[in-house]
């Protein structure tokens, strides 16, 4: 198990739960009398749905070291994740409302409250990264993680005496590591050309390469961002997509830039090629 799998289970993990605690904390709060139960329904969803955005849309950036792509992805994320928690939260009190003969019936629309907050989450990616690709994969991710937790939770709540907190925590823990395992397995759906780090803080991570320049170096925007590595520049390199492949080019006045630890200005790259910026070693990987 890699380090990317690791951080998507133990983040899963700690989401899920912390989901649990500020839903119970919010219906201590908010009461669940049957007058208030559609507000109660979408205070928790906007809530809880931005509260998910925000963790979903932030982590990349924070497992990359890269802050400016985790402020983004939390703008962002707490935006639509809460637009769309709000909305899914709404329609399903408004169903459960009129489904109070139909306990089965009120079950199914329960569980299915979060697919629309994934949804709204997982176009988020692909406007963070103003990337169809990426809207794909946060798509994909999110339908499936949504169906999987809505199997789960009704099948749950189909269980005679199971205590309702002990469904909502099994069900926060499921839609939190349904997201992040299922996301980092779409990761790989259609990606062609990526760096493998090979060491210091960012190493086993994978920063895929899609857009037309690459930044490598310790400014905040740098796409891959290299401030925790010693002998790195502001700006230090730059990758640069021809029609053939990936060029490395240095922008270092003292010339700390390898491919296949030999010193350059400017290289093509080619798959298993090893780049070295400053302190930090990466291996160039592409598909055919």
């Amino acid at each position: 198990m890699n380090k990317q799998t690791k951080s998507a289970g133990l983040l899963g993990l700690a989401t899920g739960l912390f989901l649990w605690s500020l839903l119970m904390l919010l219906r201590l709060s908010l009461g669940t009398h049957t007058e208030i139960g559609l507000m109660r329904w979408s205070l928790e969803g906007t809530f809880m749905g931005g509260i998910l955005g925000l963790l979903a849309l932030a982590s990349e950036g924070f497992l990359q070291q890269n802050a400016a792509r985790a402020r983004q992805g939390a703008r962002i994320g707490f935006f639509l994740g809460a637009m769309g928690g709000f909305l899914g939260f709404f329609f399903t009190g408004q169903l459960y409302h009129e489904m109070a003969d139909q306990p089965l019936w009120q079950a199914v629309a329960t569980s299915q409250r979060w697919l629309l907050v994934l949804l709204a989450i997982g176009i988020g990616m692909g406007i963070r990264d103003q990337s169809n690709l990426q809207l794909i994969r946060g798509m994909f991710s999110a339908l499936a993680a949504g169906i999987f937790t809505t199997l789960v939770s009704l099948g749950l709540s189909q269980i005679p005496g199971l205590d309702p907190m002990i469904l909502l925590l099994c069900e926060c823990l499921t839609l939190g590591l349904a997201w992040f395992f299922l996301h980092a397995a779409f990761a790989g759906y259609r990606r062609r050309e990526w760096l493998y780090c090979l060491n210091g803080g960012l190493e086993n991570m994978e920063f895929e390469l899609n857009k037309s320049i690459h930044y490598l170096g310790t400014q905040s925007l740098d796409q891959i961002n290299l401030t925790n590595y010693p002998d790195i520049n502001s700006t230090h390199a730059k990758l640069i997509r021809y029609y053939n492949g990936y060029s490395l080019v240095d922008n270092d006045p003292f010339g700390r830039t390898w491919v296949n630890f030999r010193n350059i200005t400017e290289q093509p790259l080619k798959s298993g090629d090893i780049i070295k910026v400053g302190g930090a070693l990466f291996q160039y990987l592409s598909l055919p």
